[in-house]
């Protein structure tokens, strides 16, 4: 092992692994952590509800570092890092999701980052990342969002899109940024990451180390993957933020826009367009429309001119479809 870059005497991390039927990958988690050059104080395992095999592999593990193994009842990931987050101790708080896993040199890069930092107001560093399918490949054709500009005061920056990368297992955070800005909101299933990192932006400082530390994986269990999901959450995140944005700044376009995006993509189904009268508050409706109404004409616009090609173009592939699926059927037998 290279000795470390860091002083290993001053500071200190605790780990929050939260996991829900995590069986096929957990133990691939752990034994990231177990390979960092800079080793945390102790691992925190909460397992959320867990049905599957995970209870098993955690207690047959033998590892260097302290392990403590947090069992509860299902209610969300934002729970189980909460549950996570009290038990913690050090100085520093890493979360890693139990599909994904880190670079050996993970913790010691952004430790590395507290201690030489700039930014006197620092809680939070960040890391680029990489993308990794379910056998643990690097997947090199896939958008990643890079944004190493977002260093120091990063609230207005980080607002109309989460530019934060890598998750919540790419971040180191201080130990008392939770204690003054809360924990993460339980509510939420989708931004909750984004929701902590605006919360602490509106106290702390942001730093960034421009190396992939951390792979993040992509596979069908990705709550991203079902848009009613992704809409409805988005619905419930927007109207939290909207309501409680100063008067002097105005909601993101990118909000809008994302949410027309997936309206539009949804025709000629209505339930989004549904769902988002029934969820949206009456002032948060209004800002909205102040936010079209003076940035999005065009883009309404236009929209509303590609209409009938959407609507042709899926008049025309459905039935396509289901005669490709025919076809199959019929080769299979």
């Amino acid at each position: 092992m290279r000795e470390s870059m860091v002083d290993r005497n001053t500071e200190t991390i605790d780990v929050v692994i939260p996991v829900y039927n995590g069986e096929k990958y957990i133990i691939q988690a752990i034994t990231s952590v177990e390979r960092q050059t800079y080793l945390p104080k102790k691992i925190i395992v909460v397992d959320d509800g867990s049905t599957d095999k995970t209870n098993h592999f955690i207690h047959h593990f033998h590892g260097k570092i302290p392990l403590e193994y947090i069992q509860k009842k299902n209610e969300g990931p934002n729970s189980a890092r909460n549950a996570g987050i009290q038990k913690c101790t050090s100085q520093f708080i890493a979360f890693l999701d139990a599909d994904d896993e880190w670079y050996a040199d993970k913790l010691e890069r952004q430790v590395k980052i507290f201690q030489i930092s700039r930014f006197k107001n620092l809680g939070v560093v960040y890391c680029a990342y990489s993308i990794i399918d379910e056998k643990g490949d690097l997947i090199n054709d896939q958008f990643i969002i890079h944004n190493p500009s977002a260093r120091g005061h990063v609230f207005k920056q980080i607002l109309p899109l989460n530019t934060i990368t890598g998750s919540a297992s790419g971040v180191l955070i201080k130990n008392e940024c939770f204690e003054r800005v809360g924990m993460f909101d339980e509510t939420l299933r989708i931004g909750e990451d984004w929701d902590m990192w605006l919360r602490i932006a509106k106290e702390y400082e942001f730093d960034y180390v421009n190396k992939a530390l951390v792979k993040i994986r992509r596979h069908d269990r990705n709550a991203q993957n079902n848009e009613s999901f992704v809409f409805r959450n988005k619905l419930m995140f927007y109207n939290k933020w909207a309501t409680s944005l100063p008067d002097d700044i105005d909601v993101p376009p990118y909000w809008i826009k994302s949410l027309i995006n997936l309206i539009f993509n949804r025709l000629p189904k209505t339930d989004f367009i549904k769902l988002f009268r029934s969820s949206i508050s009456s002032e948060v409706k209004k800002k909205f429309l102040h936010t079209i109404s003076h940035e999005l004409k065009w883009y309404i616009c236009v929209k509303i001119a590609i209409l009938p090609f959407i609507l042709i173009s899926k008049i025309i592939y459905f039935p396509f479809k289901k005669t490709c699926q025919k076809n199959k059927i019929s080769a299979k037998r």
